[in-house]
């Protein structure tokens, strides 16, 4: 009798050990070839660890200062009609003039070339920043400097460097040679206005002398003239209009000193001035628009004799005040052009940091381990997959 015969014995297949290339076969393969995986991970951590130790530390510092007034100073005329009668009719440009606010000329000043150029000169960060060119130099200098004007118009300058002392002193040399600059651009624009406005004072001078002459004149020659109530309010209200006129008249001249032909605030001024002069055009011929006092008078309707003392009249109180404006604004351009006070308040100074602000040593190593741990997990998947198939061949 024979015997039974035997079922086959199945062998497992290499295939069937792969492991899967699920998150449970990358585990499995790394733990197989543990010994790669921590020498991997150990590797790059501590190469990383060594260079963060090795690259050069960086402080940070932050200055600020706070908001400026938005008034031009040195400007010359920005309140040149305050005293001026009717001033309400000139209301539009009684206020400061100009363009963009003192922050905004602020920043302009903190971000330019010449800023720039005047902080790499300073503490030689040519040589520091190991730059061949200027051009280089701004770059790296604008990469390190942030430069920023909050909603409260606060500016604040943030510098970073390898010197806790040097990040400090860079912020506040920026905030230093702005005052520097912002002080040479008033006393230039005070000087521009001083010699402008000396020139027309002595003009102005010289016509109020006139104008007093003639009236003199006048009166000795045709005896006692007087003018009845409404004349005289026409007249004074004529006056002050011209006054308002040849005041702004002076501002346009010293606005074209330093702002172009196109700038709005010249073109507005420009429009507000034939403004006043088409109401003045109205009341001298008794037009509607006329103040409530002289609505019922003009100065052709005023006698003869009259009408030319009232314009004698006129001429003095406008020479009168516009002298007297002149004056007031001249001893001002004066005063700005000779004091030396500061005109940046620093709110908060640069101070040395106390801790660096890179580089992350423990940072850079726990992300280093991480990301080296994934590589050599997915290595020692790859290098199982590997080893099966050849197995599997052979």
């Amino acid at each position: 009798m024979s015997a039974p015969a035997q079922a086959p014995v199945r062998t497992a297949s290499p295939l069937s050990e792969a492991p899967s290339s699920d998150i449970h076969g990358i585990v499995r393969s790394a733990a197989r070839r543990k010994a790669l995986v921590i020498a991997i991970t150990l590797t790059v951590s501590t190469a990383t660890m060594v260079v963060s130790l090795l690259l050069p530390k960086v402080y940070r510092s932050t200055a600020a200062i706070l908001p400026p007034a938005d008034a031009r100073e040195g400007s010359g005329l920005g309140n040149l009609m305050a005293n001026v009668p009717m001033a309400q009719l000139a209301s539009p440009f009684t206020g400061s003039f100009g363009g963009p606010s003192t922050s905004d000329l602020f920043m302009g000043m903190l971000k330019s070339r010449a800023m720039a150029d005047e902080v790499i000169q300073k503490f030689d960060l040519k040589r520091r920043f190991e730059c061949k060119t200027f051009e280089a130099t701004r770059k790296r200098l604008e990469s390190d400097t942030q430069i920023k004007l909050s909603k409260e118009k606060l500016i604040t300058i943030t510098v970073d460097a390898e010197s806790p002392q040097l990040a400090a002193d860079i912020a506040n040399h920026y905030f230093a040679h702005l005052d520097k600059l912002n002080r040479t651009v008033n006393v230039t624009k005070a000087v521009q206005a001083r010699l402008f406005l000396e020139k027309r004072l002595q003009e102005t001078k010289e016509s109020l002398t006139k104008a007093e002459e003639k009236l003199r004149d006048f009166q000795a020659k045709n005896r006692a003239v007087s003018l009845d109530a409404q004349s005289k309010a026409m007249i004074d209200a004529g006056a002050s209009l011209q006054a308002q006129i040849t005041a702004s008249e002076v501002q346009l001249q010293v606005m074209k000193g330093y702002l172009s032909e196109d700038n709005p605030e010249l073109m507005r001024l420009k429009g507000t001035v034939g403004g006043l002069r088409s109401h003045l055009n109205r009341l001298e011929s008794g037009g509607s628009q006329a103040p409530t006092t002289a609505k019922r008078a003009s100065l052709d309707k005023v006698p003869a004799l009259l009408l030319d003392y009232g314009r004698l009249m006129r001429d003095l109180k406008v020479q009168e005040t516009v002298y007297l404006m002149l004056n007031s604004q001249f001893e001002q351009a004066k005063l700005t052009e000779a004091r030396d006070t500061p005109t940046v308040v620093i709110l908060d100074a640069g101070l040395p940091a106390e801790k660096k602000i890179r580089p992350f040593v423990t940072l850079n190593v726990l992300v280093a381990g991480a990301i080296s741990g994934l590589f050599a997990s997915l290595l020692a998947h790859y290098l199982e997959r590997r080893r099966l198939r050849r197995s599997t061949v052979a």
